[in-house]
């Protein structure tokens, strides 16, 4: 069972890349573009379209969206990063809900879930 919610985007956070080197097993996180790497800062690796090999590079980001109950963050990946701004009217369809480790409700839109905007 997927959420399904409505809200605000109040806020947008800064994007940050994570990343994984399949080659040495190491992960990490650029939190600042200027600090992303296009190699591995162990090993030296580069990203490949090789499944589980070479450097992993995925660009993340949150929008803080409010309704009438209150507030909580929506991840966003990749693609779905340019789509949203603040102001937008934000409709989360069979998405995923979390805690985070501050406390915090994250929602995000899973394999399965649509966002989409709202007039």
């Amino acid at each position: 069972f997927g959420i399904e919610t409505r809200g605000v985007a109040i806020e947008k956070q800064p994007t940050r890349t994570l990343w994984k080197c399949f080659d040495c097993n190491n992960k990490g996180l650029f939190r600042k573009p200027e600090e992303r790497q296009e190699k591995c800062p162990k090993c030296g690796a580069e990203p490949c379209n090789v499944p589980n090999k070479g450097l992993w590079l995925q660009d993340v980001t949150s929008l803080v969206i409010e309704d009438d109950t209150g507030k909580c963050y929506l991840d966003l990946w990749k693609e779905d990063i340019p789509k949203l701004v603040v102001g937008d009217k934000i409709h989360l369809i069979n998405g995923m809900a979390r805690k985070s480790n501050t406390g915090n409700i994250n929602l995000s839109k899973g394999k399965f879930g649509s966002i989409r905007k709202l007039d």
